[in-house]
């Protein structure tokens, strides 16, 4: 596909126009069926073992945790928050590929609500958050100023999700990074994105490939980027 990189004085824009992806759900899964999306889930045993890994990692106040690629799903999302609640060592959260849906998203609203958190990136790449779970995300960045990257690629997020996402925004003012490469957000969705970075000073770079903008969400970035704000410098 074209690649259009938009607006270098503001806001690095990318928003291929590659073919939209199915999300979880959808007959066929994946139209590239790559291997992400055919994971096993992790059995209770495999489960407990991340749960200590995690737990391991907290207690040596590591910067990081990755559990990249373990099918752990919701359960276990839910468990760890518990404990990420009030950390303040964490700075880098690698949750992609772990069949995750909208209720770990829920969870990890929590824990970006807390005042505590020091989260600066969390990676949510190839799970199945939705449209709900988009907005449990997005309420939490209402509260939360110390994230700066989130990852969303290839998850199940439509235009009601992108709203939410944009809503929110608006009025986020840490927030450096957005990723909703590989989703379902459409020319609605591109178009609450558009009236989003007319008012967001901080965001530098929205990743939208793969989207199935079309050239009516096209135009309504474009112009978004025209009449917005400069973010900061580095």
């Amino acid at each position: 596909g074209i690649e259009q990189r938009c607006g270098p004085q503001r806001v690095a824009l990318h928003c291929a126009m590659t073919p939209l992806f199915k999300c979880f759900g959808d007959d066929g899964g994946h139209d590239d069926e790559e291997a992400w999306t055919r994971q096993t889930p992790a059995t209770e045993d495999e489960r407990r073992e991340a749960i200590e890994d995690v737990k391991r990692g907290l207690r040596a106040e590591e910067a990081m945790l990755s559990m990249t690629g373990r099918a752990l799903g919701d359960a276990f999302t839910r468990t760890i928050a518990t404990s990420l609640l009030g950390n303040t060592s964490l700075r880098w959260l690698q949750l992609d590929r772990n069949l995750l849906g909208d209720a770990s998203a829920e969870a990890l609203g929590h824990v970006l609500r807390h005042p505590s958190t020091a989260l600066q990136s969390l990676d949510l790449d190839f799970n199945r958050i939705g449209d709900e779970g988009a907005a449990h995300i997005a309420r939490a960045l209402q509260a939360n100023s110390t994230l700066r990257d989130l990852q969303l690629q290839f998850n199940c997020i439509g235009h009601v999700g992108a709203r939410s996402m944009a809503e929110s925004l608006t009025f986020n003012e840490g927030l450096r990074s957005l990723s909703l490469h590989g989703n379902h957000v459409g020319p609605a969705g591109a178009e609450s994105l558009a009236g989003m970075l007319k008012e967001n000073s901080t965001l530098a770079t929205l990743s939208l490939h793969s989207n199935d903008i079309g050239d009516e969400g096209a135009r309504s970035l474009a112009a978004g980027l025209s009449e917005g704000t400069p973010p900061p410098g580095p």
